[in-house]
Parts: C-alpha cells; sequence; structure tokens
C-alpha cells in the first residue's frame, strides 16, 4: 500500500517522474481515483487546458495485471468525464521483458493470456465511456537500434502497429517492428490521416469519433494526435 496519501494530493510541487513513479501508487481503488485527478490538474497547469475531470495514466497496471479489477473499480466511482491514457501494446510488453529478452519475443507470438488482458480491460473502459488515447512510445525503439538509425521516422509505423493489434492482428504488430528495427523507411504504411493539437476539444473529438483510432506522439515536445478510421 502506499504509504503517503497526501502526497497525492498536495499542491503539484514535483516533478512528473518523481510523482508519477513511485511505488505502491495504484494498489488501491482510493490511490487510483487520488491519481486520477492529480495527473488531470498535472497536465492542466504544466501543458493544456483539458476539458476533463479525470486522467489516468497506464504506468504501473502495465506491471501488474491483476491491478485491472481496481482500476475498473476506481473509473466506476469516478464522476464527470474520463480520459485513460494507455502506452501501445508493443511498448507495454517491452518495458515488461526488457530489451534482451525483447529481441526474441520479436520472433514469437504475443502470449495469450496478456492479449485476453488487453481486450478485457479496454471492452471494460469502453462500456464505462471512457475515452481512450493510445500512444505509440519510441523509448524501446532508440534502445534497440539507436538514435543515429532511429531517424524520428517512428510515428507511421507506431499508428500502423496500433491499427493492427485494435484490428486483432497481432503477428502483424510484431512484422511491422520488425521491419522498423530492420532501419527500413516505413512512411507508406499510413493513408490520409487527419492531425490537430491536443487542445480542448480533445474529449468533444474522442466520443464523437468512437471507433477510431487516436494515436498520441510526442515530436519536438509539440503534442499531436493521429486519427486513423477504421473501415
Amino acid at each position: 500500500m502506499y504509504d503517503d496519501k497526501e502526497a497525492l494530493v498536495s499542491p503539484l510541487d514535483i516533478t512528473y517522474p518523481q510523482f508519477f513513479d513511485q511505488k505502491g501508487v495504484y494498489d488501491s481503488v482510493e490511490n487510483v481515483i487520488a491519481m486520477a485527478n492529480k495527473y488531470q490538474a498535472y497536465y492542466q497547469r504544466y501543458y493544456y487546458t483539458l476539458p476533463f475531470d479525470h486522467m489516468l495514466e497506464f504506468n504501473k497496471f502495465r506491471r501488474q495485471i491483476d491491478n485491472s479489477q481496481v482500476l475498473l473499480e476506481a473509473v466506476s466511482q469516478l464522476q464527470g468525464p474520463i480520459v485513460f491514457n494507455v502506452t501501445s501494446p508493443l511498448t507495454v510488453f517491452y518495458e515488461v521483458v526488457k530489451p534482451k529478452a525483447f529481441r526474441q519475443m520479436m520472433k514469437q507470438p504475443f502470449p495469450q493470456e496478456y492479449i485476453e488482458w488487453w481486450q478485457f480491460l479496454l471492452r471494460e473502459l469502453d462500456q464505462r465511456q471512457v475515452a481512450v488515447i493510445s500512444y505509440a512510445d519510441p523509448t524501446f525503439v532508440v534502445e534497440l537500434v539507436g538514435p543515429k538509425r532511429f531517424k524520428n521516422q517512428y510515428a507511421p509505423v507506431n499508428l500502423a502497429v496500433l491499427q493492427a493489434f485494435l484490428m486483432g492482428d497481432f503477428n502483424a504488430c510484431l512484422h511491422l517492428h520488425a521491419k522498423l528495427l530492420e532501419g527500413l523507411e516505413a512512411c507508406d504504411l499510413i493513408a490520409e490521416k487527419e492531425c490537430f493539437r491536443f487542445e480542448g476539444d480533445l474529449v468533444t473529438e474522442l466520443l464523437k469519433h468512437r471507433g477510431q483510432i487516436v494515436c498520441q506522439s510526442h515530436i519536438n515536445e509539440l503534442t499531436i494526435i493521429k486519427r486513423v478510421v477504421i473501415e
């Protein structure tokens, strides 16, 4: 159990990593609810004016599948609009198995338990009318291939990976990332897409276009939301 609950609701006088990576933040419904308020307040103060009451970061849930029930119970108790911010499935998987093992796993299918857990979590959040922002973090690609080979060409590839994942084509996820690791250009993997700034109309847009993919990428400290429609 997180033993400093006051820190969860104290003024925002600490930086993002110092707070959001503390052990035990997601161990209870009480802490998750406090975290949702803290996270939203952090973004509202330091980055954007956001038209929703709560924001949850996936963070430690990625390491503890059992915590999904804690998350869902907390979501059920929250009032007002909620945004749930999750990393791309391959990034999450990488952060669990670490680089060396990840290189080996690139040649294997996703573990079925992991797939079923993701499907369950997204389905339950959808039923609770929670807007879900999925973003593909390129950090692990930089670590594997090195920054010189990376060339900042990750966004189109990760959009394709996210699209393949949500359509249930998990082998395609691995294949697309394998291409990126080989240093191949993959900008032609994405068709027409609409880009807009991560500003006040985000939640309205998310709820208006339910069924679409929303991918958040950080490029040169400017956050862009890219949408790709699945027919």
